[in-house]
């Protein structure tokens, strides 16, 4: 696949991390730039320019750095570029359409003496085996851009976590790939089970909070539902991480249908904060409809049981 003609002369060594990142930023803008093809179109180029960034690595380990570098990337654009999440998120739903590995052809030896450390590493995160269905290290990339608190000085900082988050709550919901759902469990926790910190939980963080946890909810919600309904146990690591907030009763468990009814709740009441005055009444329609949308969740479960009576 032929890099745009502005690019066509760049040949970038991408065993260097910084001119690696600038490379692969700029093709990905140059693609994003093209507005004579519609979004679907211009994820699938998207999608081609990732597929010759790997091309190029010269081992495994390289196909980890550029993966690493280009989900990096993808986040960026995502949490400054609202207009272009859908294209972003038809590349990210080409590429796990594959059915090979990005690894494929690429060889586990490595010559230089350091770089066995850091091949272990790269085995040790499981990420090196993955198919292109798993996104191998996207995963784990998220985490390092995920944040949990609203801490941040200044409207566009903030505008770009909410713009993160509702990229990735719109990818996870069309794709039905969400292997980071206990981050979105512990986001939701964050929001409706802990008690407000003053100086921390402003009105203006709150209602950030809020809209972000709504956007999970709208976009990911039946993900998300599914989990807490599911009979399987989590595992203990997995239970611990997503431990109970002080306001939740304790009784019940980290995935449980009474923990999603919490939730809806505690939507239900911050919306009673919009009529008192503490939140902003543009507030009120989002909260109730998010009440809205988790009681459709419910419905379909319990027409879904024998006899439509839900356990």
């Amino acid at each position: 696949m032929d890099l745009p003609k502005e690019l066509q002369a760049v040949d970038a060594d991408f065993t260097w991390p910084d001119e690696r990142e600038e490379h692969i930023s700029s093709v990905l803008k140059a693609t994003l730039r093209n507005r004579a093809s519609d979004s679907d179109k211009v994820g699938e180029k998207l999608a081609d320019d990732i597929l010759s960034f790997v091309k190029r690595a010269e081992n495994a380990v390289g196909v980890h750095d550029i993966l690493w570098t280009t989900w990096s990337v993808i986040f960026d654009i995502a949490s400054n570029r609202v207009p272009r999440h859908d294209s972003l998120i038809r590349c990210l739903c080409t590429l796990r359409q594959r059915d090979d590995s990005p690894f494929d052809g690429h060889s586990l030896d490595v010559d230089e003496p350091d770089q066995h450390s850091r091949l272990a590493r790269v085995m040790h995160t499981e990420s090196w085996t993955g198919r292109w269905e798993d996104l191998p290290g996207f995963s784990h990339n998220l985490q390092e851009h995920w944040s949990g608190s609203i801490d941040y000085i200044g409207t566009k900082k903030v505008a770009k976590w909410k713009n993160f988050h509702s990229f990735v709550a719109r990818f996870a919901g069309r794709s039905r790939f969400a292997p980071f759902l206990t981050l979105v469990i512990c986001l939701l926790r964050d929001v409706l089970e802990d008690v407000a910190e003053p100086g921390r939980d402003t009105p203006e963080a709150m209602e950030t909070k809020l809209r972000v946890a709504h956007d999970w909810i709208l976009n990911c919600g039946g993900i998300i539902f599914e989990d807490m309904t599911s009979e399987e146990a989590l595992r203990p690591s997995t239970a611990r991480t997503r431990k109970l907030g002080p306001l939740c009763p304790q009784e019940i468990g980290p995935r449980s249908v009474e923990r999603w009814q919490f939730w809806k709740k505690r939507f239900a009441e911050f919306a009673t904060d919009t009529d008192s005055g503490r939140l902003d009444s543009s507030l009120t329609k989002v909260l109730l409809d998010t009440v809205k949308i988790m009681d459709s969740f419910e419905v379909v479960h319990s027409e879904s049981e024998p006899d439509g009576v839900a356990e």
